[in-house]
């Protein structure tokens, strides 16, 4: 009997200590920098978010791979701060949220694409979201994510071309001339951030000589923007950090006017009505577009968003400004084009032209 109430009382003890070790956080939110994702917030922070890469874990408290990997996932979060947006879930609590993105397992770390779509048949926005597969490191997360920033949104700039970037489009432009020949991570994140608001290039410094004298630069790296319809001669130099914050924020308050909310204004939720599946572009949205087939609609066209709902998921379709109809096979506006699969099809030359009416619309289809 002393045995077995001894056992008894050891078990009780064992039990409350694994459930002591149990209820611990994983994370400490308020100082770090991971972003606390729940049923509640998910779709408004992370799935509304168009302009931004983020990069989320879906964990449990109890789970031993878990703890050896959340120092790293900090860490990566650490590092790539104002540049990617990372969150953490905790699955068991969210479960909501785990099982739409079908986690079984932990951790679970998945990386959603800034692009945000509405389902025509459940109206909920929705993103592409890629798993990551890699290490469990800080290095292995913090490549993998850069790796996914857009970098068709930056345009090269050489010698010889800076009057034809500047002259563009009707959007303002900034321009970094750097010290290294690649793309930094930060300079995509800027670009997403203020997609169809400015428009972002890079320029080699030391391969541009004639650019850096025309901005007025003389050592590397260096930032200039240039306001819409302007020229090299009456560009704004940068004189802050070159730090993620200090950077949004200067160029924020040199860019156009920000995008309508794709929903209408009725946030996340869906609460403002149905959202167009229709997608605006600007000139600038033009010269990025991704590998999808598209249909574009110049002018006043009819019929655009049945056309959506019907080739939903396989076709994107959007209203581009009439001025540029010409450029993509049409006369004049209104008119339609079809720009065929693969981002090396995407050059105007290569679009197809309709009619713009049913039948056009049929035939584009």
């Amino acid at each position: 009997p002393t045995t077995s109430a001894t056992m008894q009382k050891y078990m009780r003890l064992l039990l409350a200590l694994a459930a002591a070790v149990a209820a611990e956080p994983l994370y400490d939110f308020s100082s770090s920098a991971l972003v606390e994702l729940t049923d509640d917030n998910f779709e408004t922070l992370v799935v509304g978010d168009a302009t931004s890469l983020w990069v989320v874990e879906f964990y449990a408290d109890w789970c031993g791979h878990c703890k050896q990997f959340a120092p790293g996932f900090a860490k990566a979060a650490g590092n790539l701060k104002g540049i990617v947006k990372f969150g953490a879930v905790n699955a068991e609590k969210a479960s909501k949220t785990a099982s739409l993105y079908g986690v079984n397992g932990y951790p679970t770390v998945k990386v959603l694409m800034p692009e945000v779509t509405r389902n025509p048949y459940t109206g909920k926005l929705g993103k592409v979201a890629k798993d990551y597969g890699g290490p469990r490191t800080a290095r292995g997360v913090v490549d993998y994510a850069t790796s996914l920033l857009p970098s068709e949104l930056v345009a090269a700039v050489t010698d010889g071309g800076l009057e034809s970037f500047l002259s563009e489009g009707a959007l303002p432009k900034a321009l970094l001339l750097g010290s290294k020949p690649a793309v930094s991570p930060l300079l995509k994140s800027l670009a997403l951030a203020l997609k169809g608001r400015l428009q972002l290039g890079y320029a080699h410094g030391e391969a541009a000589p004639e650019t850096a004298t025309a901005l007025g630069v003389d050592g590397f790296p260096r930032l200039a923007v240039v306001p819409a319809g302007k020229g090299a001669a009456e560009s704004i130099s940068y004189t802050g950090e070159m730090k993620a914050e200090q950077l949004l924020a200067w160029l924020t308050s040199h860019a156009g006017p920000p995008l309508p909310p794709k929903d209408g204004g009725g946030g996340g939720g869906g609460g403002g009505g149905a959202a167009s599946l229709v997608r605006d572009l600007s000139e600038s949205d033009l010269s990025s577009l991704g590998a999808e087939p598209h249909v574009l609609a110049f002018g006043d066209v009819d019929g655009l968003e049945a056309l959506a709902e019907a080739t939903y998921g396989q076709v994107v379709v959007g209203r581009a400004p009439a001025a540029l109809a010409a450029k993509y096979g049409g006369k004049e506006a209104p008119a339609v084009a079809m720009l065929p699969f693969g981002a090396a099809e995407k050059a105007a030359k290569k679009a197809v032209p309709f009619a713009a009416d049913a039948a056009g619309l049929d035939a584009a289809k």
